[in-house]
């Protein structure tokens, strides 16, 4: 089944502050650079991955590039005049979990070929990311819910925080959920003392289900650093209409 919604949303934003109109529409195959680079622009707390990491192309190849690939009738871009500034990536498909791995394990073959060759002695971290992509990340991950295989990779860029667009873009994404008969979905994201984006997200409809201690980033990171997966079981309501929180989700999510 289609999403019955509108192919674009507008929402006139908080005109109070002279700010311009945001508009939530279906991704196009013309989008991905702009999403691939507010990935990377985004993707150390807000901060650009430059910080930590050179390979900004590598990290949006794991991170956002298997949804573009493999379900992109589940990705939404929001808009403010012309310009991508926040995007909902989701996955619905059986065989998605199967095909991301597939797709992750050549990226990341692909970086450790370059970190054995002295390509990351550059970066930031001297390659501890790949490093931690290779030996630690799947140990790293917390559980996820048993059977649920719809999930999603939610981003905003830090000027596009709380107007209202998270809000727009989950509304979006639970509708395109429940016209496909999907029950529940998840996400996973970076949590520290002082960003618990778990806070917000219950005010979707969201909750806790399971966390780990996450290295990825080393002591280039606030401390303690969790990976922490969020549940929900869709009913026949949608996403209450609330404030955005000023939170993105982390890697993989």
């Amino acid at each position: 089944m289609n999403d019955a919604r509108p192919a674009a949303i507008r929402r006139p934003g908080p005109a109070a502050h002279g700010q311009p109109a945001f508009v939530v529409r279906p991704y196009r195959p013309e989008d991905a650079p702009a999403i691939r680079r507010l990935c990377a622009d985004t993707a150390f707390f807000g901060r650009p991955i430059d910080g930590v990491f050179i390979d900004r192309e590598a990290y949006a190849d794991l991170s956002v590039q298997p949804y573009l690939r493999e379900q992109p009738d589940l990705a939404f871009v929001a808009e403010v005049q012309g310009r991508i500034v926040g995007y909902l990536l989701g996955a619905a498909r059986p065989d998605f979990g199967r095909r991301r791995a597939f797709w992750g394990a050549r990226v990341a073959l692909r970086m450790l070929g370059r970190y054995l060759r002295g390509d990351y002695r550059c970066s930031p971290d001297r390659g501890r990311f790949v490093r931690w992509l290779v030996m630690r990340s799947l140990r790293e991950r917390p559980r996820r819910p048993k059977g649920c295989v719809a999930h999603l990779h939610f981003n905003l860029a830090v000027e596009a925080r709380g107007r209202g667009m998270a809000h727009a873009l989950w509304r979006r994404f639970e509708a395109a959920l429940r016209a496909r008969g999907v029950a529940e979905y998840y996400g996973e994201f970076l949590s520290y003392p002082g960003r618990e984006p778990e806070r917000v997200y219950r005010r979707y409809g969201l909750k806790e289900y399971a966390r780990r201690r996450c290295t990825v980033f080393g002591s280039a990171a606030p401390q303690p650093l969790w990976l922490v997966c969020i549940h929900k079981r869709l009913s026949g309501e949608p996403v209450n209409a609330i404030r955005t929180g000023r939170h993105r989700t982390g890697i993989g999510a």
